[in-house]
């Protein structure tokens, strides 16, 4: 019974583009194992399959590293069986160095259960090149969609994550141009004012934001002097010039 490690990888991809699940992957590899009476030999010291989360474009992945070293530390091991080609990299330059230099010149080869690939024939290995080159390929278009996604959604003033900025509010509305709905960055009208100062003293009047800053503090000691809760904290250089830089486009501040 010939022995193989099982490595699974979810990438760091949202769910939505990324389905297989630890479980999937390792389901279908105990199926096929079980077909071709392979023994599937787990992580020495866990008991467990080699398992990370990370990115397929690259090779510097410390599971997979370990699970590499393992394989060519053991001779009786006939190397590693991966659920998708896509499971063992997304980069055809580093995934063939790989593959030559930790697989193919040690006796080893590669296993992928979807597409029924071995690397030991030469046959094998032409299907492995195919295969790789497809892979990188779909994460360089999924990249493409996720960054025109994001760039749209921010040219529609959506919202992108993290804090929200000063002067701003989230909105559940309809995206322009569109049947759906997310939340969208708004003007806050107690708030926004100072913003509109800061770009008004900035463009208009030429001044630094070093002296923006300094104003607003004061305006900010005036309201505690009178015994008002403060809109804001205190006012450092880069707050100020990131309070003048986030701009929502016109039609969402009119």
């Amino acid at each position: 019974m010939d022995k193989y490690i099982p490595y699974v990888r979810k990438s760091s991809l949202s769910k939505s583009q990324d389905e297989a699940t630890f479980e999937t992957q390792l389901a279908e590899i105990e199926k096929y194992a079980a077909v071709w009476n392979y023994e599937l030999v787990m992580h020495p010291l866990t008991g467990k399959p080699f398992t990370e989360t990370g990115s397929g474009t690259t090779m510097d992945r410390e599971e997979f590293l370990e699970a590499i070293a393992y394989m060519q530390d053991s001779p009786d091991i006939k190397g590693i069986i991966v659920y998708d080609i896509s499971r063992y990299c997304r980069d055809v330059e580093g995934g063939l160095r790989v593959l030559r230099e930790a697989f193919l010149s040690n006796g080893k080869a590669l296993v992928s259960t979807q597409q029924l690939i071995k690397t030991d024939t030469p046959a094998g290995k032409l299907m492995f090149q195919m295969f790789l080159m497809f892979s990188e390929y779909e994460v360089g278009v999924i990249n493409q969609r996720t960054s025109a996604g994001k760039q749209m959604t921010k040219e529609r003033g959506g919202y992108m994550g993290g804090k929200v900025p000063y002067g701003y509010q989230l909105v559940k509305r309809t995206v322009p141009g569109s049947s759906v709905e997310r939340q969208m960055l708004e003007p806050e009208p107690k708030t926004y004012k100072d913003v509109v100062m800061i770009r008004e003293l900035h463009d208009n009047e030429g001044w630094t934001f070093f002296k923006i800053m300094t104003l607003l503090n004061k305006e900010r000691q005036a309201e505690i002097d009178a015994g008002k809760k403060p809109r804001h904290g205190v006012w450092t250089y880069n707050l100020a010039r990131r309070a003048y830089a986030r701009k929502l486009p016109d039609e969402m501040i009119g």
